[in-house]
Parts: structure tokens; sequence; C-alpha cells
């Protein structure tokens, strides 16, 4: 897990500090439960986060949840310095779904491939 210093498809920079480790444990469960191990996988670990992002939230059997759980990590973020959640209500939605799976990229990625290498050693 490290911080997120991104430069997003606008130019613009955004920056996320690293969840503590009991944050992110609580937050990554919540993902889990609410996109499910594969897409929440897809996002982190795949070669289009976007796409996952798309199929995770058009696919979902609680939006209210999926939006309340999207919200509070990308209210997160700060763009050029201020804080997403000051705007969130303005951003697209291509905007916020390049933000949430940049966030869960550098949260969660090292993690993720640390687990499926201990997984894919002791299958060997």
């Amino acid at each position: 897990m490290s911080d997120c210093n991104v430069v997003l498809k606008d130019g613009s920079e955004m920056y996320m500090p690293q969840w503590g480790v009991f944050v992110a444990h609580e937050n990554l469960g919540k993902m889990n439960e609410v996109f499910h191990q594969d897409m929440l996988s897809e996002m982190i670990l795949g070669d289009k986060p976007l796409a996952a992002f798309v199929h995770a939230t058009l696919n979902n059997k609680d939006p209210h949840e999926a939006a309340s759980l999207t919200r509070f990590v990308v209210s997160q973020a700060r763009i050029d310095g201020k804080k997403v959640s000051t705007y969130i209500d303005d951003i697209s939605l291509e905007l916020c779904a390049e933000i949430f799976t940049a966030i869960i990229k550098s949260q969660y990625a090292d993690f993720l491939e640390f687990g499926l290498a201990e997984v894919t050693s002791q299958q060997s």
C-alpha cells in the first residue's frame, strides 16, 4: 500500500494518502461485499480497471450501497490540492470511475499480488 499520486486523463494531479492498516482492511472487506471478488480484483489488478468498474456498477444488486461506498472512497482524494468531497456532486461518472480505480489500485495492488503469489507457490 502506498500514497496515490496520479495524473488523471484530463491532466490534473490527484493525491490520496495511504489508509491505515485497519481502515484499509475494513474498506477492502466492504468493497468485496459490494463489488464481489472477481470484479474487485479486476479493478485492482486487471488491464481494464475502468471497464471492470462499469461492469461492477451495472451488475450491482445494491446500487445505493455501491454508490455510497464509491462516494466515500472518491471524496477522500485531492485533485490539484482541493479535496474532492467539496465538489463531488459536480464530477462526471467517468472521472469518478477513474479516481476510484486509481485509489483502490494504489491501496490494494501490492497486497493482492502478494496473496496471489502465496496461493500460486502453495499450489506448485
